[in-house]
């Protein structure tokens, strides 16, 4: 059997140029939520720890642990590419279960 390993996702939301547009905070935080659901569910993705992620109100950060084996990290790894390429997201931080964080982030861009 390969070996998995659980992880901890962290999605940074967008940042905006009006920051304190709660209306909007709060539609990226669903959007940021059927994201991750998305992603999930399209592979079929075991969580052991949904934290904040369907939240009524938004969060700077959401996190989900999730279990990942090899064929599922390339195509985590190919979602997370296409948020931060499409600008769906800021930053994406795993945290290993030895703590080690790995950050990978977009350029700001403005709207």
């Amino acid at each position: 059997m390969a070996e998995e390993y659980v992880v901890t996702l962290l999605v940074h939301r967008k940042w905006t140029e009006t920051e304190d547009e709660t209306a909007a905070q709060i539609a990226f935080h669903k959007y940021r939520a059927r994201l991750i659901h998305g992603m999930v569910d399209a592979l079929d993705i075991e969580v052991k720890q949904w934290e904040r992620l369907d939240d009524t109100r938004h969060h700077e950060v959401v996190e989900i642990m999730i279990v990942l084996g090899p064929p599922l990290i390339a195509a985590a790894v190919a979602i997370w590419k296409h948020w931060l390429d499409s600008k769906k997201v800021q930053e994406i931080e795993v945290v290993k279960p030895d703590t080690t964080k790995v950050s990978i982030s977009s350029p700001l861009t403005k709207s």
